[in-house]
């Protein structure tokens, strides 16, 4: 069937606004502060064999993982046994490709006149799944098994109607039940919207319009991939970066290494020379890493480009099993996170350093998490703080880097202050861009933020970052950003500098004070606009100290230019 392109790009543009809706469904339906406030989830819609078809509109980071869930879902159950009104309940790392445990899955397939023809997705992430300690996410995790309960591809509705047994076993085993009932049942509405929403799209349309714009999509994005990657010259490069540790040996830091090669139309990402699996758990799965691969590579062919299935058609991915970024059962993944910053880190290294005139430096520090477990809280219930750390990006040939903002879940938020204090015993003491926490350079690194935290009721502790020993790096002359640091009551006798991966104990009154790494700087920071940087001593960005010492600024001009203000 021949297509109109303008058919397609309607098409898109409709798909686009039904996983908007069905994103919008998700947070608004959502009972914990980590959905409905951070938006740690995602929705949208695949083809039939699972293949994603706009990662924008639902998000980068789980959009590749879509296709290994549903596979895992076609392997499990025959396509008889798949019907109209099902829906899929999962978070098994090994089996499906979910990022860690505590991110669950709902799938639901889509039919039209008895067709299979799509699937209606949803992952968000849940405050609590059971494991060793409250929020699932143990730095003391040395098996999946620590950390919660392991959902395989199992169907939460069947025909319409729910599993109550199933659902009543999975809320057992959550400390905090209600919030995971709810937030499931958010995901479901969501999944129902989407399908309801994709059928009456084929009814305007014709379901053959419409499933022959999806195979286009993804033929376009593969089709211009090739092409921008044909006008760049071949190369090769290798580079390696480290995280801190596994939180087992904190003496032995954990090294990605990647060896890139680009070729004619095709690249290549070897990632070989990595570490082996950990004991500790910051392994990550094949799908984050895809993820880092996908989001990355199009920002630096052409941020244009629709952002779907095609991308990975011109990419070639070598992932040794057995490696920290291509674990074995049991091994934990409940750190994923600072590791696919690590991996997106080495992408965009050697990306700049095979195309330097597109080159940006390394995004900064400290993405991960902090889970805060209040045993028993004012409501007389378990309650669970999980907060998503996100630091900010590096800068580029055009611009400074941008201030506070996530590098990997792009579409998420940090928590508000109020909502943190309303419904947990805690109080934000400080919340303020870190001052000289992006790297110096022509182009400034963004600025990351400092977080302060005085828990009011004795609670568990648990803080899976990274960043502190190793911080991101600057390019063309431009500098890193000073490293991350984690600290227990800082300011008292009692002051304790932190691992990046730790679980513990805290008592009422205790502090945790977070602060994170900016992005790397980009070119001579003495090139600077003399201008820029006293603006940035205005705002309190950095200090009169970094723009003397840094930037060169002669003692005289600033201070005449800073009190003219």
């Amino acid at each position: 069937m021949k297509l109109d392109m303008v058919t397609v790009l309607v098409v898109n543009n409709r798909l686009k606004e039904i996983q908007n809706v069905m994103m919008q469904t998700l947070y608004r339906t959502g009972y914990s502060v980590i959905l409905r406030e951070s938006k740690d989830g995602s929705a949208g819609i695949t083809d039939k064999d699972g293949n994603f078809l706009n990662a924008v509109a639902i998000g980068i980071l789980h959009a590749p993982a879509y296709k290994s869930c549903i596979k895992a879902i076609q392997c499990a159950w025959s396509s008889e046994e798949i019907q109209a009104g099902d829906m899929f309940i999962f978070n098994d790392p090994y089996t499906t490709g979910c990022f860690h445990t505590p991110d669950i899955g709902l799938v639901a397939p889509i039919f039209y006149k008895d067709e299979l023809i799509a699937f209606a997705t949803s992952v968000s992430h849940k405050p609590d799944i059971g494991g060793i300690v409250p929020g699932s996410m143990s730095a003391n995790a040395r098996s999946l098994f620590h950390e919660g309960i392991i959902i395989p591809p199992v169907k939460l509705y069947e025909r319409g109607r729910l599993n109550e047994s199933m659902m009543r076993l999975i809320m057992r085993n959550s400390r905090t039940s209600y919030l995971l009932g709810g937030d499931i049942r958010g995901q479901a509405g969501c999944v129902r919207q989407g399908t309801q929403m994709l059928e009456q799209l084929c009814d305007e349309y014709g379901v053959e319009v419409v499933l022959g714009s999806f195979d286009e999509l993804i033929n376009i994005t593969e089709r211009r991939m090739r092409a921008e990657l044909e006008a760049l010259p071949d190369g090769e490069t290798e580079v390696e970066r480290y995280l801190d540790d596994d939180g087992v040996d904190f003496t032995q830091p954990v090294k990605i290494h990647l060896r890139l090669k680009k070729s004619g139309d095709r690249i290549c990402f070897d990632f070989s020379g990595s570490a082996p699996q950990t004991i500790g758990p910051v392994n990550a799965g094949p799908s984050i890493v895809e993820s880092m691969i996908v989001m990355t590579l199009v920002g630096f062919i052409d941020p244009d480009i629709e952002i779907n299935q095609g991308v990975m058609k011109v990419v070639d991915l070598i992932l040794p099993e057995g490696s920290v970024i291509n674990p074995t059962f049991p091994a934990p993944h409940g750190t994923y996170a600072p590791t696919g910053r690590m991996v997106r880190h080495c992408i965009i290294a050697g990306l700049s350093e095979l195309f330097p005139e597109k080159g940006i430096a390394e995004p900064g520090g400290g993405t991960g998490a902090l889970t805060f477990g209040y045993h028993q809280s004012k409501s007389g219930q378990s309650k669970v703080q999980y907060e998503i750390t996100w630091p900010a990006l590096g800068a580029n040939a055009g611009a400074d880097g941008a201030n506070l903002i996530g590098t990997i879940l792009n579409w998420a938020s940090v928590a508000p202050i109020e909502i943190l204090e309303t419904e947990y015993p805690v109080r934000l003491r400080e919340f303020s861009v870190r001052q000289n926490s992006g790297g110096t350079g022509k182009r400034r690194g963004g600025l990351a933020y400092v977080r302060e935290y005085e828990v009011l009721e004795d609670c568990s502790f648990t803080a899976r970052v990274s960043g502190i020993k190793f911080a991101a790096q600057g390019i063309q002359e431009g500098k890193g950003p000073q490293p991350c640091r984690l600290i227990l009551n800082p300011g008292t006798s009692n002051e304790r500098e932190l691992p990046s991966l730790i679980s513990l104990d805290l008592h009422a009154g205790d502090i945790i004070r977070h602060e994170l790494s900016g992005g790397g700087g980009y070119g001579n920071p003495l090139e600077r606009n003399r201008d820029a940087v006293v603006k940035d001593v205005q705002d309190g960005y950095i200090s009169e100290e970094s723009a003397r010492r840094d930037y060169g600024l002669d003692e005289m001009l600033l201070k005449k230019r800073v009190s003219k203000r």
